[in-house]
């Protein structure tokens, strides 16, 4: 008596059976175009959401502008203001009274300037209130703006190119540093690294490492006061906020 030999149907099972097939024949393509289109919808849902935050803080910041001015609201007001939205629902964060000063001068900042009211609801609070606390024109307040909607800086990279000066590099160029350290000394060619501390310009010297150590003490000896190109920066810097204010 012959022995019959039961064969398997698995392979069959498997090309009939789309549930057996294995991961990779699972369609990758779909799969990226899905993935895709999920993290384009999320960050429209975060654009409109971001969107109405940052037109809530400009409503919140004129309403406290407009009471302070016409002395409303005394300068308390605000703090009890604060105290009234955690008292009668906490689960509300990012209203303290601090906040709510920065929502006041946020929607001052900006006041009359439909130009940059547009683009400031595509950055993040964070991003806004690094840019209006330390910039100190509308033209640099621009730039920042301009660049982080370009480059999408995190508030990290936004605070070191303000630190950097990258503005007053930008727009300054060598050209103007070059006109300066000759009025100040004529017979020296130097690098200059500009940064910004707080409110103040700080200037250091750049020497190249190819000059030897003699050239170098030589030049160390005779290179003008940073004291007295920081002034000329600064007074740069006046100039073209006055220019920037009378516009």
């Amino acid at each position: 008596m012959k022995r019959v030999t039961k064969q398997s149907n698995h392979n069959s099972d498997s090309q009939t059976n789309p549930d057996l097939r294995r991961s990779t024949d699972f369609p990758q393509n779909d799969f990226g175009d899905l993935l895709r289109h999920i993290q384009q919808t999320r960050q429209k849902i975060f654009s409109s959401i971001n969107t109405d935050l940052i037109e809530l803080y400009r409503y919140l910041g004129e309403t406290i502008s407009q009471k302070v001015e016409s002395q409303v609201w005394g300068k308390g007001v605000v703090d009890e203001l604060a105290k009234y939205i955690a008292k009668n629902d906490p689960d509300i964060k990012g209203f303290s009274d601090k906040n709510l000063w920065r929502m006041k001068k946020f929607f001052e900042t900006y006041q009359g300037d439909e130009k940059l009211s547009a683009l400031l609801r595509q950055l993040p609070w964070t991003q806004n209130t690094i840019i209006f606390s330390r910039c100190k024109t509308a033209a640099e307040r621009e730039f920042y703006i301009n660049s982080c909607i370009q480059e999408r800086f995190s508030s990290r990279e936004l605070e070191r190119q303000i630190t950097a000066s990258q503005f007053e590099r930008s727009t300054m160029g060598h050209q103007k540093l070059s006109a300066v350290l000759r009025e100040l000394h004529p017979d020296i060619s130097i690098g200059v690294l500009l940064c910004r501390d707080k409110d103040d310009e700080v200037v250091e010297y750049a020497l190249s490492r190819n000059l030897s150590p003699t050239l170098i003490a030589k030049y160390q000896l005779q290179l003008p006061d940073k004291k007295l190109i920081q002034a000329k920066l600064h007074e740069l810097c006046t100039n073209a906020k006055n220019l920037d204010d009378e516009e």
